[in-house]
């Protein structure tokens, strides 16, 4: 807390900034990918506060978790202007089908009335499109699966915490037992953590569809 601001990381700012926001009494919120640069357990301090917050909120996400029961209308910006849907965004998914956002960004082709020329000249660029998308569907997926694994040890470590608080210590096996168990989940979130920062980091990287 003692830091200048000029210091601190793209993470830290980020944090700043979101703080600022959530304290002031603004009525409306506009945040564009706001969960780049935050680790997990900050992404999911962000959508408890922004799930209690009283205003509007507009939002430009490519994360699903995110977004899911956080954002109840999905507008979908084409090339012929705004598209309304009304629901969750794995309502919007399943209904687009597609298992992400990557993908069904991938899906929707491109634009008719292109001509020949134009087409040849944006083979090269579609390839590496391509080949970018599916880099990003496959960290999507794995980010995605071990956002539930982290969330499942989580529960377990909390489950464990209660048990050490009404444990009797004078049984010195059952306490060590208890002990170990709440260390080796403790430290299974931690490993999973250092992997997840790693994938994050990596999709990040990628940039935008």
């Amino acid at each position: 807390m003692d830091k200048k601001v000029s210091v601190l990381s793209g993470g830290e700012k980020t944090r700043l900034a979101i703080c600022k926001l959530l304290l002031e009494s603004y009525n409306l919120l506009i945040l564009d990918e706001p969960t780049n640069h935050l680790d997990l357990v900050s992404k999911n301090v962000l959508k408890k506060a922004l799930q209690a917050y009283d205003g509007t909120l507009i939002i430009v996400s490519h994360d699903r978790n995110f977004l899911h029961e956080l954002a109840k209308d999905i507008y979908e910006l084409t090339s012929k202007g705004v598209k309304h849907f009304v629901g969750d965004i794995y309502d919007f998914l399943k209904e687009k089908r597609a298992e992400s956002i990557a993908v069904f960004e991938q899906t929707k082709g491109p634009s008719q009335g292109r001509s020949v020329n134009q087409k040849q000249s944006k083979k090269g660029h579609t390839q590496a499109q391509r080949a970018k998308n599916k880099e990003r569907q496959k960290l999507e997926r794995r980010i995605s699966k071990l956002e539930s694994e982290i969330e499942r040890l989580e529960r377990e470590k909390s489950n464990q915490q209660e048990v050490l608080s009404t444990l009797d210590y004078e049984d010195h096996d059952l306490a060590k037992r208890e002990m170990e168990n709440f260390q080796r989940l403790q430290q299974a979130v931690e490993q999973r953590m250092e992997v997840w920062e790693r994938l994050q980091s990596e999709f990040e990287e990628l940039g935008p569809v």
